[in-house]
């Protein structure tokens, strides 16, 4: 298969998905089997009448969300046995889309022992989803995201990285903790040029922004939400013009107005305009990346990006209902 050549024959039968909690099927707080199930990957496998083996996790599942306290790691947990619903697997992974990775990471984080790391639910999935018994990696060094898809030679595979980064300089409000682009190139090149050597159509997802999504609200957002006219939320809580606030700060903010105490908002209640706009350009400097090695690699884009903005800006109809991007609205699960 000629590299370059974005028209070659259509083939999903080996189907693969390398991504972080969006690909995952991560909703809420953990990733759960429940909503695995009908993740992204789950639902395109379907149909085009695919096999697509997950690493399905019992509940309570395993995972943290970005912008809330981590929690030490306790697995097995309660009514857990085995941990993975299938143990062991009886087929490789081909979702191996894992919580909170990063790009870096899927180009150098390995399974690494003791299987559970209490202090570490990334390394953790890492070791049940990447480091399972049905994974080559057994008989072998244990693999990096990027050589367990290489081993499997998929006939298709989607990218969907980056959006863990970005989510946690965000939620930080730390534009300078996403990655400098030189180094983002070089690690996106290794990705899709990895894949492509192997023979397979790749799709590569653009990155969404954060200020798109329901963990951070504008002033008119959180006025809908927490029932108050946005120009006194702005007034009482310090929300700047351009600035968001938190799903934490939705939070603290209906605490406050049920109590009818107003009283300043915590640490990482709110995010300040002039943050929000430097990690939006960040983003689309990323996107920019993205989509230029994608073009040198012969891959196809999907700007998930674009779909994340036109629901914020317009909502998407599903039937007689149209879900919005506020928290609440429809679309994005109880962390925003």
């Amino acid at each position: 298969m000629d590299p370059h050549n974005r028209l070659s024959p259509f083939d999903p039968s080996r189907f693969l998905v390398l991504g972080e909690g969006l690909a995952s099927g991560m909703t809420n707080f953990s990733l759960i089997e429940s909503d695995q199930r009908e993740s992204f990957g789950a639902q395109m496998a379907r149909q085009m009448h695919v096999a697509f083996v997950q690493p399905l996790l019992q509940a309570p599942g395993l995972g943290d969300a970005p912008g809330f306290p981590r929690l030490p790691v306790r697995l097995p947990f309660d009514h857990q046995t085995t941990v993975l619903s299938e143990f062991p697997p009886t087929a490789p992974f081909a979702n191996l889309s894992v919580p909170g990775l990063t790009v870096a990471e899927s180009v150098s984080r390995r399974p690494a022992s003791p299987l559970i790391h209490a202090d570490d639910a990334r390394q953790t999935a890492i070791n049940f989803i990447l480091g399972s018994p049905a994974a080559p990696e057994r008989q072998s060094a244990a693999r990096t995201q990027l050589e367990c898809a290489i081993d499997r030679a998929p006939s298709l595979a989607i990218i969907a990285l980056g959006f863990a980064e970005a989510l946690e300089a965000a939620t930080a409000g730390r534009p300078d903790a996403l990655p400098d682009d030189a180094t983002f190139r070089a690690q996106y090149t290794q990705l899709v040029s990895g894949l492509r050597a192997t023979g397979s159509q790749v799709i590569v997802c653009t990155i969404p922004d954060p200020m798109d999504t329901a963990h951070f609200s504008t002033s008119v957002a959180a006025a809908r939400v927490v029932k108050m006219p946005a120009a006194l939320l702005e007034n009482e809580y310090n929300l700047d013009r351009g600035g968001r606030a938190t799903v934490n700060g939705l939070m603290e903010i209906g605490y406050r107005r049920m109590s009818g105490k107003p009283s300043p908002l915590p640490p990482g209640s709110v995010l300040r305009g002039a943050i929000a706009a430097e990690i939006t350009n960040r983003i689309e400097q990323l996107n920019h990346i993205i989509r230029a090695v994608a073009a040198e690699q012969g891959a196809i884009v999907h700007d998930l990006c674009a779909f994340f903005r036109t629901l914020n800006r317009a909502g998407i109809a599903v039937g007689s209902r149209t879900l919005t991007s506020d928290f609440l609205g429809g679309f994005y699960s109880l962390n925003g």
